[in-house]
This record gives C-alpha cells, sequence and structure tokens, in this order.
C-alpha cells in the first residue's frame, strides 16, 4: 500500500538546530546566507544490530537559523562542500576508507531548491575537496587515491570539469594533476573543528538557546503525563507535557543511555547506561529530589516484566563466564544463572510486559543456531522451551520481538531459509498456547520497535528504512503506512491514546491514535521543524 508523511505531531521544546542528531561538520556559505550541517548514526550497540549507517546534510538560513532543507540519506561521510555562486545548488563530497583496501565515496549536486540530487562521477571514489571556479562554470575537486592494495606510493588527484554535467562523468576521461597523500591528515575530520561547539556560537548569536540532542535510544512513559528519554548520551530527559518542561538528569561524564523503565512503587526509572564496548552500568533515578544512584556495574539488556522485575540478559560474545540475572524492581539481584551464549546478531529479543520473562537460545545453549523461545518464570526461575524458531539449516537474526497476550510478533532478517531469500525481512506472528503460525508477512526493512496501540486491535511497528506502520494484529494486514523525511524511527512508547515516537535525528513526536488505528497529529508549518 501507498504510505503518507507522518503527521508532523507534537515535539520537544523548540531550540536552535533541534533534531540535528550527532553533528559532525558544519560548512557555512560566502556571506553567512545560509549554512550546512552534516550529522551521523550508526544503529549498533554492544546488545543489538540496527542495520543502519545514516548519513545526512541539513540546510539552515543564516539569519534566523531555520531549517529549509534536508538531503537524508547521503551514503557516504561528508568531507567537503562547494556553494554555487548563482544557484541553489551545493556540491558534496565525501566518502571513506573501508578499512583494508579502498577509498570509497562520490560527489553529488543537490538543487536544494528543488530537491533534485545528481551523481557527477561515474566511479565509486572518495571526494576530499571541491570547489567552484569561473563564476560556478567550472567545478575543481579532489580524489583520495582508488586504493592501497600495493605497497607503492599513494597520491591524491586533482580534478576540473564544466559545471553542470549532463551525466556522470568517468575520472579516467578528466584531465588530472597528481599530488601527494597524507596519512596523517586522512580523514577530513582530523582537519576540521567540532561542530558542536561552532553550532552553539551561532545560536548565541542570534540570541538562541542550542541543546544537543542525540539519537533516542528509548522512550518510557511513567503516566499520561510524562515522558522519559534515553539519548546516546549520558543525559537522561522527563518530558512533562502538562507544561512543556524538559528535566535533565546527568548520569555520568560520557556514555549513552541505551533503556529506561519505570518502578512505579517508588516513581524511579532505571537506567542502563552504556559507558564503552564492553562496559555498562545501572542507576536509580528518583523524581522526587535526590541525586541518581549508581546500583551496579553490568555487561546486560534488560526487559520489564508485567510486574516490575527485571530479566538481564549478559551480552558478552566472549567467554562463558558471564551470568544472566533477574533483578527485582529496585533493581536488586534475585537470581542469577547462564542462559547461555549472546551475540547482537541472533539473541536480541527485549520482550516487555509478560506474566514470564522470554529470550533467546541456540541447541546446544551457547551457540547460536537451531534457536528457540524459552520461557523464564520469574517466581520460581524454571525454565522451558516454548518454540523452536529454526530448524536447520533454517537460520535467523538481527530478531525483535512483541508479546501480546498469547501471541508472540517476531521479526528476523533471514540469514539461511528454504522458504525466503536471503536479507529477507520477515514478521511472523505465533500463537503460545498452540506453538502455531497464525500469519506472516514480509516488510521492507527492519522492525527498530514494536507498541501496542488502545484497543488490543492494532500494533505499530517501526522500520530502518524510516516508516511507520499499523497493522491489524489478527491478520498482519498493513492498515495505515507512513514515511519520514529526514530520519529513522528508533523506538516507541504508548500512553492511553498517544504515540510517542523517538528518532536517530534526536526528536520525539508524539501522535494521537483514533480507534481504527490512524496516526493523527497537528499540522506543522515546517515539516523540517
Amino acid at each position: 500500500m501507498p504510505s503518507s508523511p507522518l503527521p508532523s505531531g507534537r515535539r520537544l521544546p523548540a531550540c536552535a538546530f533541534a533534531d540535528i542528531g550527532e553533528p559532525y561538520a558544519v560548512f557555512q556559505a560566502p556571506g553567512g546566507a545560509l549554512l550546512a550541517v552534516a550529522s551521523a548514526f550508526h544503529g549498533q550497540h554492544p546488545g543489538r544490530q540496527l542495520d543502519v549507517y545514516e548519513q545526512s546534510l541539513r540546510l539552515y538560513r543564516g539569519g534566523d537559523l531555520e531549517c529549509i532543507a534536508v538531503l537524508p540519506d547521503l551514503g557516504f561521510p561528508l568531507n567537503a562542500i562547494a556553494w554555487h555562486p548563482s544557484r541553489p545548488v551545493l556540491v558534496i563530497g565525501g566518502g571513506r576508507y573501508d578499512g583494508g583496501a579502498f577509498f570509497e565515496g562520490g560527489l553529488l549536486a543537490w538543487d536544494y531548491a528543488s530537491g533534485k540530487i545528481q551523481s557527477l562521477l561515474a566511479d565509486n571514489r572518495e571526494v576530499l575537496a571541491c570547489d567552484f571556479e569561473d563564476d560556478g562554470r567550472r567545478l575543481a575537486f579532489t580524489v583520495a587515491p582508488s586504493d592501497d592494495l600495493e605497497d607503492r606510493p599513494l597520491f591524491r588527484q586533482r580534478h576540473s570539469l564544466a559545471f553542470p554535467v549532463d551525466a556522470p562523468l568517468v575520472l579516467d576521461d578528466l584531465p588530472g594533476t597528481r599530488l601527494p597523500f597524507d596519512w596523517a591528515l586522512y580523514p577530513a575530520s582530523t582537519q576540521r573543528e567540532a561542530a558542536l561547539p561552532i553550532l552553539e556560537n551561532l545560536a548565541l548569536g542570534k540570541d538562541r538557546r542550542f541543546l544537543h540532542r542525540p539519537p533516542v535510544w528509548d522512550l518510557c512513559f511513567l503516566d499520561g503525563q510524562r515522558l522519559a528519554i534515553a539519548r546516546a548520551s549520558p543525559r537522561l530527559e522527563l518530558w512533562n507535557l502538562a507544561d512543556d518542561s524538559l528535566r535533565s538528569f546527568e548520569l555520568a561524564e560520557r556514555g549513552q543511555c541505551l533503556q529506561v523503565f519505570h518502578n512505579a512503587t517508588d516513581d524511579s526509572l532505571l537506567v542502563n547506561l552504556q559507558l564503552g564496548y564492553a562496559a555498562q552500568r545501572l542507576f536509580k533515578v528518583p523524581l522526587t529530589p535526590g541525586q541518581p544512584l549508581l546500583l551496579s556495574d553490568c555487561r546486560h539488556l534488560l526487559a520489564q516484566s508485567a510486574q516490575g522485575g527485571f530479566l538481564a540478559r549478559q551480552i558478552a560474545l566472549e567467554g562463558k563466564d558471564l551470568e544472566d540475572l533477574v533483578l527485582d524492581p529496585a533493581g536488586r539481584i534475585v537470581h542469577r544463572r547462564r542462559l547461555g551464549h549472546y551475540d547482537l546478531f541472533n539473541h536480541h529479543l527485549r520482550i516487555d510486559r509478560g506474566e514470564a520473562f522470554f529470550y533467546l537460545a541456540g541447541n546446544p545453549p551457547e551457540q547460536h543456531q537451531d534457536k528457540g523461545l524459552f520461557r523464564l518464570d520469574p517466581q520460581t526461575f524454571k525454565t522451558r522451551e516454548v518454540l523452536r524458531l529454526e530448524r536447520h539449516p533454517e537460520h535467523f537474526n538481527n530478531l525483535h520481538g512483541c508479546l501480546l497476550g498469547n501471541r508472540l510478533l517476531l521479526n528476523a532478517k533471514v540469514y539461511n531459509s528454504p522458504h525466503h531469500a536471503y536479507g529477507t525481512q520477515r514478521l511472523t506472528c505465533y500463537d503460545l498456547e498452540s506453538r502455531g503460525t497464525l500469519w506472516g508477512a514480509t516488510l521492507s526493512a527492519q522492525v527498530s520497535a514494536f507498541a501496542p496501540l488502545p484497543g488490543g486491535q492494532w500494533i505499530a511497528l517501526a522500520l530502518v528504512d524510516g516508516q511507520v506502520e499499523v497493522r491489524d494484529l489478527a491478520s498482519g494486514e498493513c492498515r495505515w503506512r507512513y514515511r519520514t523525511a529526514d530520519a529513522i524511527p528508533l523506538c516507541l512508547a504508548v500512553s492511553d491514546k498517544l504515540l510517542a515516537i523517538g528518532f536517530s535525528h534526536g526528536g520525539v513526536r508524539l501522535l494521537q491514535v483514533a480507534a481504527d488505528g490512524q496516526l493523527i497529529g497537528p499540522p506543522g508549518a515546517n515539516p523540517w521543524q
């Protein structure tokens, strides 16, 4: 079915350069009338693999810092920009070294008035610099070496072409000048001023406030008026919808908040903070006066039961010593055991709000194939297999699940199957009582988040290709499909008839859910704000 734009909805309190995510480069046009900001997002942390690597470019007016255009999918890191002197055109050069052999990238012309994008080169080559010459009639640019496969000196190459072009050009057809290549000056980010201080100073110069809002990993409604926001930073936020205030909690000097949960007993939050690839910490954040309290060091991802307790699944790829934990609602350990091997491609699940805990384990448990869904009783700590999800040669990875009564929704990428091609994204609904399959569907992309909608008839899915779907739980039919223009939806949360969506660019939207599952929001005057 066709998609429609995701409604604008209610947004976080306004600030300069909102919804910009993780900016890494700022380019100002001559005279300062425009500025372009590049940002990036990689959808992986130690416990989960989201199959996405996003590069985007946002264009702002220099006078009022309003965003006027977005290029959402560059495909490569940005190194340089050339501003055309008389046309609404940006030429963008970029790319990266693949880590083993090749310097890959491209050279794009973006007409930001019409939105048209044109590739100027037929070659897959990283572009290091670009500049307009002769009043915009020619474009000069510098490319990196093609590769470093052989033990030989490396050189950059400076080229020039007549602008505009009718079709992509081949580098070998263009005259060029050989220049030295210095690894000490590569990549371009080593020579660039940090983006965040530039944006802060630009905002201050316009008497505006800039608040860095990294990607949103998790959302949690405390009630119908408060929403907790876990970002890819050590800052946790609490949005009060009644007065539109935003409260912040700094948990550490570095790290990123991966998960946030509410403890209704004492109205506190439990936050899972990643410090590094092999280090995490659990914090209790009281919402009455008080300071965040460090509960423990860990290497786990959490899922919360309907009673408020937690299954803390160890996420250490190496070794067989780290145990899985059962925690009470306050985060205290009540049971330890090892449930089996974990790797982020095969064992992520996170099923919340169940009467029991659920997890994935291979057969035997210390490997990742022939996976089954297992149930762990939070009182007796007994385990049993609920479903056998794989039978050799079947193999699925990048999994994510959602429990609705006795129905399990599971998204998985096909790695090997006699029924579906490699890379197919499947959504399957299982009946846990009969252990049968109720329905299945092929999706356009991986599911980043599920959310059961009010009434029990509909389920919302956020996909890493920027779409949000609403499907009928009984049949799997897609009832509504929405697209986001400038970011990837990473997480969902529901309270009564409100759906909250957290994005890779750091934004949060609140939408109303109609009885038929339709998502409704007030129209926005500017789709980029």
